[in-house]
């Protein structure tokens, strides 16, 4: 899967580096931390670097030092978060899908009927 495609990559891969460098307090690493479950059920492996508690305030607080307009940066770091997040959910999606619908070379199919009152169900 190639990340760097997918949209806000230029936030969220430069935040892996920073965790694989043990830097859980960098704007990308904060970003992994505030969506971890929804990148790690899409297949996003984390580096186990311990992520900050509070990624949503520390964020927050880290940005009102550094900027002057905070919070309409912090509004557009989360939707390039939610934007890379459902690229990837998507890419994901369509791997599994594909995996599915591609048989095993050399691979018999094999029919095992389970039948149940008024049902007839079919595993391929």
């Amino acid at each position: 899967m190639n990340l760097e495609k997918l949209p806000g990559a230029e936030l969220i891969l430069p935040g892996l580096e920073d965790l694989r460098s043990g830097k859980n307090n960098t704007v990308g690493a904060l970003l992994i931390a505030i969506a971890l479950t929804r990148l790690t059920n899409a297949g996003l492996t984390i580096p186990k670097t311990p992520l900050v508690p509070e990624p949503e305030l520390t964020l927050y607080a880290q940005l009102k030092g550094d900027r002057s307009d905070a919070y309409p940066y912090y509004n557009a770091l989360l939707a390039s978060l939610v934007s890379f997040c459902n690229a990837l959910e998507q890419t994901s999606k369509h791997r599994k899908e594909k995996s599915y619908a591609t048989p095993l070379l050399g691979a018999e199919p094999s029919h095992h009927c389970l039948t149940l009152p008024q049902i007839q169900i079919l595993h391929c």
